[in-house]
């Protein structure tokens, strides 16, 4: 075992956290649990609640992370075309949740979270991802006040999470991605009505 002062907190922190979506990525969720990270990074289970609350506040702050990646390849998106960036928005989540498929799902019920009591500062992190879609809504729509637009975008974000969470189960084949793909960009077609 490490001895507590051969790192600071924070270094512990990162371990905990590095650990747990190792833990996520190579096992799923399910496996996830606090004598196996800490046998992972050769601390006692008390070092790791010294940094994190209990196993609730360690899984926020993992998915604090996905939701900022999510995020961070959501805005990379730029065509040019307002109604082909939201298309490319929808299948870049697609494919984010294809590739990520253990932390993606940890998003979205987990047996640690209580989804009806989030901090405001997860709350913050996760409502960027609508805010992305919300942007591109409102330059469709610079007629439309922003709650407006963001009711539109919610709407089509809704949408898209829904295919995603539907089309995806562990590992879909080529064609599955294919037709969520095909679907994401009718759903996408249906709230723009082409292109502007």
């Amino acid at each position: 075992m490490a001895r507590r002062y051969e790192h600071s907190q924070e270094e512990i922190k990162a371990m905990v956290m590095h650990a747990a979506n190792q833990i996520i990525v190579e096992q799923g969720g399910a496996a996830l649990n606090v004598r196996k990270i800490a046998m992972d990074i050769g601390y006692t289970v008390g070092s790791i609640y010294m940094v994190f609350e209990n196993m609730a506040d360690l899984v926020l702050h993992v998915n604090a992370e996905t939701l900022d990646e999510i995020a961070d390849v959501l805005n990379t998106v730029a065509t040019g075309s307002t109604s082909r960036d939201l298309e490319e928005i929808a299948k870049a989540y697609l494919m984010f949740a294809h590739l990520n498929f253990n932390r993606w799902s940890m998003l979205f019920g987990n047996r640690f979270v209580d989804s009806g009591h989030f901090p405001d500062w997860y709350r913050t992190k996760s409502a960027r991802l609508g805010e992305i879609i919300a942007k591109q809504i409102a330059r469709l729509h610079p007629e439309n006040n922003s709650q407006q637009n963001q009711r539109i975008g919610n709407a089509l974000w809704g949408g898209v999470h829904g295919v995603c969470l539907l089309s995806i189960n562990g590992k879909p084949d080529k064609e599955s991605l294919q037709e969520a793909e095909e679907t994401l960009r009718a759903l996408v077609w249906a709230f723009v009505g082409g292109e502007r």
